[in-house]
């Protein structure tokens, strides 16, 4: 039996406010429970047995989308691409015109959301400076 991979393309945000779906939160609290995209991790190729991985990760403290590709890592320019080097990229004039902050893939199959914390809530945590 032959599993075959489901090619179907997937709209999501890179926010997610999930305040109406959670019911013990504090009567008189107005903080937003937002969870950021922070990953997408993508699988070309033709079945659900066989192809290549490739992970989109977006830098916590920068905010900065870096591309995983076996031993290549590079840091995106811009905002997050997906899509536009693998077989299955949709040509410009046929990818549908999405609302500001929304993605399309029909090879995301894996999405990670982070959970954003409060202002009061925020920690710093010293990074090194790019070089």
């Amino acid at each position: 039996e032959c599993k075959k991979k489901v090619k179907t393309s997937v709209q999501f945000p890179e926010e997610l406010d999930m305040s109406a779906f959670v019911s013990d939160q504090p009567e008189n609290s107005t903080c937003p429970i937002r969870y950021i995209l922070s990953g997408v991790l993508i699988h070309t190729g033709p079945s659900a047995y066989s192809g290549h991985y490739v992970a989109h990760i977006r830098h916590g403290e920068t905010g900065k989308w870096w591309k995983f590709n076996d031993e290549h890592t590079e840091l995106m320019t811009g905002k997050l691409r997906l899509g536009q080097d693998t077989d299955d990229a949709v040509s410009k004039q046929n990818r549908r015109k999405l609302p500001k902050g929304w993605h399309s893939s029909s090879d995301a199959y894996m999405l990670v959301y982070t959970r954003e914390k409060p202002d009061d809530e925020q920690v710093d945590i010293p990074y090194p400076p790019e070089e």
